[in-house]
């Protein structure tokens, strides 16, 4: 492996933006908070006045708290959570209140708040606290390992975890509206046209603001489980659940969702496995453990993508019936981003040659739904994202990173508007550690010009990535005007 620079993070090897104090990136730093490098000990929430304050969501009294247990400024407290200094001001000051409870739980999770602390001590297999509680039953259902549980599911080699079926149970609406009395063909396709449209909203500018009503049809769709169905129809309703399920979970992971997304691409994975006997069900099974690595990277989690992508490449070798060429291909790209964001530069090349080699020869006619974003360009994004992500550790990298990256934005259409905008952000950033840094601006601009707007705040972290990159060039005119653009654009998303 390639040393690495005093100027990179330390865990991931992204740029350090001019005069960064510490050795890591400020996103490094809250994913190490999320994997279990607590800012302060566990018993610290457990103190009966500072229970209370957790117990009730009370942020106004944590922070301060835990910001003089751990001695941090409010402005770092905020690097560490993805909350602005200001904000951080407003909430200690009491003068705003987070009401999202998905929020408030990301931020516990991100301080390492112990789950007895939040009223969940009493979890042991076979009961539940609050009755049947989605909190949890999630976490008994991920007690006993993650991907394990995964593994389980997705290979179909053992019995559902009992708490899988539990939490499908709950998630319906509790108002769920008038079922019909039997289910046909046309309610089938309803479903699917539906997926479609979500689909396509989610990959032209993200589908942020369709989240709750792409949640509240699906929620709508399991329901649906205890109405009648021809035995013929049955396979066919149960992967159109399953692909409604794999498109939600990534809106939300879009979103940043992360709970939510992993929840429901464990139902679609539940859903999916219910098909098995349908030609296609390992193929979306491997999508969407796919889509779960993706996560895991996008969190600097790279262990846990790593896992996720043998996972996804042992149902895809195990298979009855095997999945395509296409869905290959993306295994191995995969494989190859894991590899980059580990500065394995071999294992990487070796990766991505394969998946090109595999893409080639690919059929890709009649590709499944949730395969059909697969095209040249999404592999030629991949290619240079990897290298993008190797430039950090060692910059000859670039120019096949510009070359790849360049390949892919033109060849992304309209429909796939935000996969183009983000492979802009990464174009511009390789531009400027190859020192092409007219053409860097350039970019950089219609990357902020692309993304501003969109539904995606994934993509937002694009610019914030970006920005440290562009921060290293120095102080050109030019450079420090793209960084305000840029902090202008994050302020207003």
């Amino acid at each position: 492996m390639l040393e690495r620079d005093s100027s990179l993070c330390q865990s991931c090897g992204a740029v350090l933006r001019q005069g960064h104090t510490s050795s890591v990136c400020d996103p490094c730093a809250l994913a190490a908070l999320r994997s279990g490098a607590a800012l302060v000990k566990p018993e610290f929430f457990t103190a009966p006045g500072l229970r209370a304050s957790v117990s009730r969501f009370d942020l106004e009294s944590l922070f301060p708290a835990v910001r003089g247990e751990a001695q941090i400024s409010q402005a770092k407290l905020g690097q560490l959570l993805g909350i602005p200094q200001g904000r951080v001001s407003e909430i200690e000051a009491g003068k705003h209140r987070i009401r999202d409870v998905e929020r408030v739980m990301d931020i516990y999770q991100a301080l390492g708040v112990p789950a007895e602390a939040i009223g969940l001590s009493s979890c042991v297999p076979g009961s539940v606290v609050r009755g049947d509680d989605e909190e949890a039953i999630w976490m008994l259902l991920t007690r006993r390992g993650f991907i394990s549980t995964l593994a389980v599911i997705a290979l179909g080699a053992g019995a559902v975890p009992p708490e899988l079926e539990r939490l499908e149970a709950i998630l319906p609406n509790p108002q769920s509206p008038d079922l019909p009395s039997q289910l046909g063909q046309a309610d089938i396709a309803a479903i699917e046209a539906m997926t479609e449209q979500f689909r396509l909203w989610d990959y032209e500018r993200g589908a942020g603001l369709a989240r709750e009503a792409a949640v509240a049809q699906l929620r709508s769709v399991l329901a649906l489980k205890s109405v009648p169905c021809p035995e013929a129809l049955k396979l066919r309703l149960q992967m159109a659940t399953a692909d409604l399920a794999s498109i939600v979970a990534w809106i939300c992971y879009d979103c940043e969702k992360h709970q939510s997304a992993q929840q429901w691409w464990v139902v679609a994975l539940s859903a999916a496995r219910a098909a098995a006997e349908h030609p296609r069900s390992m193929d979306l099974r491997v999508g969407v453990l796919l889509d779960m690595a993706h996560q895991s990277l996008h969190l600097r989690e790279y262990k846990a993508a790593l896992d996720l992508v043998n996972l996804a490449n042992a149902v895809a070798v195990t298979s009855r019936y095997p999945v395509c060429d296409t869905t290959r291909s993306y295994v191995a790209t995969n494989l190859g981003w894991v590899r980059a964001s580990r500065g394995e530069a071999e294992l990487c090349r070796r990766a991505m040659d394969e998946a090109l080699t595999t893409y080639e020869h690919a059929d890709t006619t009649g590709a499944a739904p949730w395969a059909a974003h697969v095209t040249s360009a999404e592999i030629a994004a991949q290619v240079g994202h990897s290298s993008w992500l190797l430039s950090s550790y060692d910059p000859s990298f670039a120019p096949e990173a510009i070359t790849q990256l360049q390949i892919a934005v033109d060849g992304y259409g309209a429909s796939y508007a935000r996969s183009r905008a983000v492979n802009l952000a990464g174009l511009a950033g390789a531009k400027f550690i190859a020192g092409d840094i007219d053409s860097a601006v350039a970019v950089g601009r219609d990357a902020v010009s692309a993304i501003t707007g969109m539904q995606s705040r994934r993509a937002y972290r694009r610019l914030a990535v970006l920005k440290d990159v562009a921060a290293r060039v120095g102080h050109r005119s030019d450079v420090l005007d793209l960084q305000a653009e840029i902090d202008k654009a994050l302020e207003a998303a």
